[in-house]
């Protein structure tokens, strides 16, 4: 009877942990600002100003005509990665402009979805290879 509730109690718990979502994240190269993800069987998406929730749990998705973005996608790797540079500016009052960001990278097999966080803003875009 113990073999049973013990075998029981450990399909429990890798169950409950198979569920879970994988949670990433990535701040502003000032810190003060941070969007964290989850992804499970949706992607959502949480941004934080200073510790606090500006917008929390935001599911995110894209359909095509070849793939559904976003839905019932497993991740397959996360890559950190960060940009300290200067753009050409043609417009505007300054000849260059700064271009620093962190970046996360989540790789989902069949495309992938990026967040950069800005000191200003958080971004992401989705990015594939379906149109080759």
């Amino acid at each position: 009877m113990n073999n049973l509730k013990t075998a029981f109690l450990f399909v429990l718990i890798f169950a409950t942990l198979a569920v879970q979502a994988a949670s990433y994240s990535v701040k502003s190269p000032d810190g003060r600002l941070e969007a964290r993800v989850n992804a499970a069987e949706t992607v959502e998406f949480s941004i934080y100003a200073d510790g606090k929730p500006v917008i929390e749990n935001i599911a995110i998705a894209m359909a095509t005509d070849r793939l559904a973005f976003g839905k019932g996608s497993k991740i397959a790797g996360a890559r950190n990665s960060s940009k300290n540079a200067e753009i050409a500016n043609p417009f505007g009052v300054a000849a260059r402009v700064p271009d620093k960001y962190n970046q996360l990278e989540l790789d989902f097999s069949a495309f992938k979805l990026v967040f950069r966080a800005y000191d200003e803003a958080v971004a992401y875009r989705f990015v594939s290879r379906l149109g080759n």
